[in-house]
């Protein structure tokens, strides 16, 4: 789980990183294909180049500039974004704080100050326009991804406690469906997050685990399940299959259980089905 938090902390960073260093190329010479006439210097395309972002030099398609003379200008903020110093460190679990508490404008304006961006320097649309990008990448719709499983655990990030929310397509492939405060023990939490998954279009098959009567026999002590998220996507989460249980009984069709370790500690099947269970790990 930690790995993919680190993963999507990188991809936000990255975006806002990018809207820093376009931000000063409109200043220096207007937007795209709108250029300035008055400006003094004209896009000239891009280059490979790089930014540090939690202590990696992470690369990226860097704007150039260049003076209507030909001249190359050296753009500030490229140089700011290539520090590697405590504050630059920190800047990873401040935008982790913002997209787990949905504060998007915090957590733009803490990369801001993070660099030592004057604020000063970006323009007035910068930490709104920022701030949606960082929106649509934590509450994108979710009903075209192909989810076989659904993980939900808690971990500690930089100080902080998360509760995270993982799927795994059929093809293997895992996605960060969110992340928010708080510990799996808190049913608030929780129950927020499932909702939170549904509205955003989460299906995991309900119909065909209700069809082949998937039971939830276990989740925690004082767990309380009543709405179908807690009866049908629980069931669904497969974690570190074949750590108790032989592989290929959990698989066999003709098996009437099945098994997943950490918080899901079991479930069973009314009768024989044919719903795959995958063997992974966390």
């Amino acid at each position: 789980m930690q790995a993919h938090v680190e993963e999507l902390a990188g991809q936000a960073g990255l975006q806002i990183l990018q809207a820093i260093l376009e931000n000063e190329v409109t200043q220096r010479v207007g937007p795209p294909h709108r250029p300035n006439p008055s400006a003094g210097c004209v896009r000239w395309g891009k280059q490979p180049g790089y930014v540090v972002f939690a202590g990696q030099k992470v690369p990226l398609e860097r704007p150039r500039v260049r003076t209507r003379e030909g001249q190359e200008v050296d753009l500030e903020s490229y140089r700011q974004l290539q520090q590697d110093g405590k504050l630059q460190r920190a800047v990873r679990e401040a935008v982790v704080a913002g997209l787990s508490t949905r504060n998007y404008r915090r957590a733009v304006e803490s990369v801001v100050e993070g660099y030592g961006i004057e604020k000063s320097s970006v323009s007035r649309q910068f930490v709104p326009a920022s701030s949606n990008q960082l929106r649509s990448l934590r509450e994108r719709p979710l009903e075209d991804l192909k989810l076989v499983v659904l993980m939900i655990d808690d971990i500690h990030f930089g100080g902080q406690g998360l509760v995270v929310a993982l799927g795994i397509a059929e093809s293997g492939e895992k996605h960060v469906l969110g992340v928010w405060q708080g510990a799996t023990e808190n049913t608030t939490v929780v129950t927020g997050l499932l909702e939170d998954l549904v509205d955003r279009g989460l299906d995991m098959q309900r119909s065909e685990a209700t069809e082949h009567g998937v039971i939830l026999l276990s989740y925690s002590p004082m767990q309380e399940t009543g709405e179908w998220s807690d009866k049908v996507i629980q069931p669904l989460i497969f974690a570190e299959l074949n750590k108790s249980f032989d592989y290929e009984g959990v698989s066999d069709p003709q098996s009437a259980a099945a098994a997943a370790n950490g918080q899901y500690i079991l479930f069973k099947k009314k009768k024989p089905c044919a719903i795959h269970c995958s063997k992974m790990s966390n």
